[in-house]
């Protein structure tokens, strides 16, 4: 043999070759085996050496077939002859798939409150059981998917969007939020998932309609409806100031953290000269595309 040894990848092919040490008195087979018999590795031909070829070497061509696993493999050719003995050939191959997990889905889209599912295998065959561990981004959970060597077997993922107070009409999305990383002993597979929120941000008062009596003044609180994104501002206006006088008339700003207990407004009745009975509406309008204007309606009792 000129090799005790040779390496290939899947898919490549090698040749080595034998001869015999001295000249045979007749035509002689040499016999070849495999201690392992690799389904996706062909056998090759057995070679014949006939008398007076002893400097004619055979070529034995040996080639490594794809397989559906990832792992390496290998086998000892032998090569034999009953009334001369063996020689063996180490052959190593090396896989050319390289493992990863697959997702059905690369990006999972679900309203609050709804789930949704999708599909987890490997690409190729394992050699034993293969556990996927499914951990989302923005929580502190996991658990683990068993996957199992066949190459088709499929895992099912199940997904529950929580109904969350908040973040109203906006998408929650990426590896930043409710983004399952798939991950074993193979690099990492991300899933996106975008939750559409169920709810409606709305401007909202302690009440719709105050009462109140000239010179005197009552007080109404401003607040939304869930907490806002990032920051919202509310705008006070279009009231008749001849009939009643609202403070603070700045701008109010919401954040995630003054949400819940908003602003306190004054409504005080203006003085007239009259003993009629005067009213006028105060419009609040949000700086939020598709935030409905609200609006309470001020009564103002003449104290002539």
């Amino acid at each position: 043999m000129d090799s005790a040894a040779v390496a290939l990848t899947e898919g490549d092919s090698v040749t080595v070759h034998v001869r015999l040490a001295f000249e045979p008195a007749a035509s002689t087979t040499v016999l070849i085996g495999s201690f392992r018999q690799h389904r996706d590795r062909r056998r090759p031909r057995d070679p014949r050496f006939h008398p007076r070829q002893l400097r004619d070497p055979k070529a034995v061509h040996i080639r490594a077939l794809q397989d559906p696993d990832a792992a390496a493999d290998s086998a000892i050719l032998r090569f034999q002859h009953a009334g001369i003995g063996h020689t063996d050939v180490v052959v190593g191959v090396t896989d050319d798939e390289v493992q990863s997990i697959e997702a059905t889905l690369a990006l999972v889209n679900v309203t609050e409150g709804d789930s949704a599912q999708f599909g987890v295998r490997l690409v190729a065959q394992p050699s034993g059981d293969f556990i996927v561990s499914v951990a989302s981004l923005s929580k502190r959970r996991r658990h683990r998917l068993t996957l199992h060597p066949d190459i088709h077997d499929l895992q099912l993922v199940d997904l529950s969007a929580g109904d969350r107070q908040g973040d109203p009409g906006h998408q929650r999305r990426g590896r930043g939020h409710d983004g399952p990383a798939l991950g074993g002993r193979v690099s990492n597979k991300d899933v996106t998932v975008n939750i559409t929120d169920d709810d409606t941000q709305a401007i909202v008062t302690s009440v719709d309609t105050v009462f109140v009596t000239e010179g005197q003044t009552v007080q109404l609180t401003l607040t939304l409806a869930f907490q806002p994104v990032s920051v919202d501002q509310v705008v006070l206006s279009d009231f008749n100031t001849l009939v009643a006088d609202v403070s603070p008339t700045l701008s109010y700003l919401f954040t995630s953290a003054n949400s819940g207990t908003g602003f306190t407004i004054s409504v005080t009745g203006a003085e007239d000269a009259n003993t009629t009975t005067d009213g006028t509406v105060i419009r609040f309008a949000s700086n939020e595309e598709g935030m409905a204007d609200h609006f309470v309606v001020v009564i103002v009792a003449d104290n002539d």
